[in-house]
């Protein structure tokens, strides 16, 4: 792909660079769906731990049939490592069927 003729910088899909300096750090949005018997919140705030929480793990929805709940949850990430070792570690977490 050439770089856009107005940003030189940039992709022509206009997704901008990928330098990690211009993203990082960055407020990233989860919401972790479990299972509506899930009793592992204790796991999740251990996985969290270690990063900067902006905004904290809360009760967000179940589904209509009990089956589902979804937690939410909002983290400063330092740089790409950092979003991919809690994304790692969210989905470890016994009971955690999605992190989105």
């Amino acid at each position: 792909m050439q770089p856009h003729a107005s940003n030189p910088g940039s992709h022509a899909d206009g997704w901008g660079t990928h330098d990690p300096a211009a993203i990082y750090p960055a407020e990233c949005h989860f919401r972790v769906i479990v299972a509506g018997d899930f009793a592992a919140e204790a796991e999740l705030r251990q996985a969290l731990a270690a990063s900067e929480v902006t905004s904290p793990l809360a009760s967000a929805r179940h589904s209509a049939g009990g089956r589902f709940h979804s937690l939410q949850v909002t983290v400063r990430v330092k740089d790409r490592a950092e979003l991919v070792r809690l994304d790692r570690d969210l989905r470890a977490v016994a009971g955690v069927r999605m992190v989105l």
